[in-house]
């Protein structure tokens, strides 16, 4: 599960952000995408008067941007140990990758298979890095 969250519109309170921070948290959603709300003439919210600052909309979103990351490493540790079928779409020497049945970025190590093929891997460890896949080794069984 996915969302969108737009931080500083018109209006938001700290208590509203809280809630923001606080759903992220109680849902854990697989992916965050934050942007900050931003003026655009001719709408309604242009001529509210209860602006959130630059500054205030620049932290928050730095906030939701580092709960995001932190949730989404959480979500995708939760599969290692479990299997997974990977559609392949990228295949080389070293590797190949795709996604899972959960849209989860899987690489299989030592492995250079056939794009579009599907195979089943058990999950065995987490990628180091901003965008960290799964690890993942062709299931025997």
């Amino acid at each position: 599960l996915t969302t969108d969250i737009i931080v500083g519109f018109p209006g938001e309170t700290e208590e509203d952000f809280q809630e923001s921070i606080n759903m992220m948290k109680k849902i854990g959603f697989g992916h965050v995408h934050t942007f900050k709300y931003s003026e655009r003439d001719g709408t309604r919210a242009v001529r509210y008067t209860d602006q959130v600052p630059e500054k205030l909309k620049n932290e928050r979103s730095e906030i939701v941007r580092l709960l995001s990351e932190e949730i989404k490493i959480e979500y995708r540790s939760s599969f290692i140990g479990k299997s997974q079928t990977v559609i392949i779409e990228k295949s080389y020497k070293e590797f190949s990758s795709g996604y899972g049945e959960h849209y989860l970025p899987i690489k299989i190590l030592n492995q250079s298979l056939p794009k579009n093929s599907s195979v089943k891997v058990n999950i065995t460890g987490l990628e180091e890095g901003e965008d960290p896949w799964l690890i993942g080794i062709i299931n025997d069984i």
